[in-house]
């Protein structure tokens, strides 16, 4: 049960809390103006919804609104009128999944044809990046470091010599 987004423990503690601040004769005058106020809202509400009913049915929308305020049956009415509006979006978006599902396979047959073509080609294309790195880095800039060891990790450096 929910009442505004006020869980039932939730009302609970609210109804204990002003209970004790404002004691029972207070409680009931409260609760006999919340009482009015809320037949006057639902009074309101009926003449409210026969007034758009009326515009509605005079513009020709077939739209049946609630004459009362039930929360499922105005949800209901809800999602009967905007179904046209969602199926449009719905379909859109299955269209729009499809295409990436379309571009997702196509890219990942790109990648594997590169990849057996690369594995094809054989070992003598393959080039190994770190190499031209080594020898740039064996200059002036590194002669404080021991040898192979320029800052960057285990990966690039030689291996430690051994007296």
């Amino acid at each position: 049960m929910s009442f505004f987004g006020v869980g039932g423990w939730e009302l609970m503690l609210i109804l204990l809390i002003a209970l004790i601040v404002a004691g029972p004769k207070r409680m009931l005058e409260w609760a006999y103006y919340a009482g009015r106020a809320l037949g006057k809202l639902r009074v309101m509400w009926g003449q409210v919804m026969e007034t758009i009913q009326q515009e509605l049915d005079e513009s020709g929308v077939d739209v049946k609104l609630p004459k009362t305020l039930d929360r499922r049956e105005i949800n209901r009415s809800a999602s009967q009128f905007m179904r046209p509006f969602t199926e449009e979006v719905r379909r859109a978006e299955e269209a729009y999944r499809e295409e990436m599902k379309k571009a997702d396979d196509a890219y990942q047959q790109e990648v594997k044809a590169l990849d057996a073509s690369i594995r094809s080609s054989g070992e003598e294309h393959v080039t190994n990046d770190h190499e031209p790195q080594q020898a740039a880095s064996n200059g002036a800039a590194d002669a404080d470091k021991p040898d192979g060891q320029d800052g960057f990790g285990t990966w690039s450096a030689s291996p430690p010599k051994q007296d």
